[in-house]
């Protein structure tokens, strides 16, 4: 397994707690938080938003604030609302599953997360059905919930995804994706 995937020394702290991480690189501050954080941009903004990021303890309200690295960056994600996704028991094919990740072979018609009133028959509901997701209860914002999703396939096409099953897998995996040391092959 990829040495990038495996648990980081970030803490692992319940949703209300405050989180701190040092800033790993430069970059703008939406990245850098999503990247270190395990949620996504968009939630990273939402946060900024409520004032509840700060970097060397001044609030920040701006994701586009450049950062040089090695910033001290403290959140305090809000409570998690409820989720309305609810496990269910679809058949999967699954071709790689450890303790952090699992992948899986996303049939052609599967929507892979809950979006708009589609709320069951996804494969985020078949995977709850079947493992514990990263981020689950964490990440219901904006963007709607998506535990474990770092990325996507559209609803008519078939191919492999993979699944973080943890927060510090996610987050790793987030940042692989945003680096581009992926590759997809279509």
């Amino acid at each position: 397994m990829n040495d990038d995937l495996l648990p980081s020394s970030l803490e692992k702290a319940s949703p209300t707690d405050s989180h701190w991480a040092i800033a790993p690189h430069g970059g703008r501050l939406d990245s850098v938080l999503a990247g270190v954080s395990g949620v996504s941009r968009t939630q990273v903004q939402a946060w900024l938003e409520l004032g509840i990021v700060r970097v060397n303890g001044k609030i920040s309200f701006k994701g586009s604030l450049a950062l040089r690295g090695a910033e001290t960056l403290q959140w305090t994600p809000p409570p998690p609302a409820p989720s309305l996704v609810k496990p269910e028991y679809i058949p999967l094919t699954v071709l790689f599953e450890d303790e952090y990740l699992i992948a899986v072979d996303k049939p052609a018609g599967m929507l892979t997360h809950p979006a708009g009133q589609t709320v069951t028959g996804t494969l985020v509901n078949a995977l709850l059905g079947r493992v514990p997701l990263a981020l689950e209860g964490e990440d219901f914002g904006i963007e709607g919930y998506r535990p474990g999703i770092v990325h996507r396939l559209d609803q008519d096409t078939s191919g492999v995804i993979v699944v973080a099953k943890t927060r510090d897998a996610h987050a790793r995996l987030a940042q692989m994706f945003a680096d581009r040391r992926t590759n997809k092959q279509y």
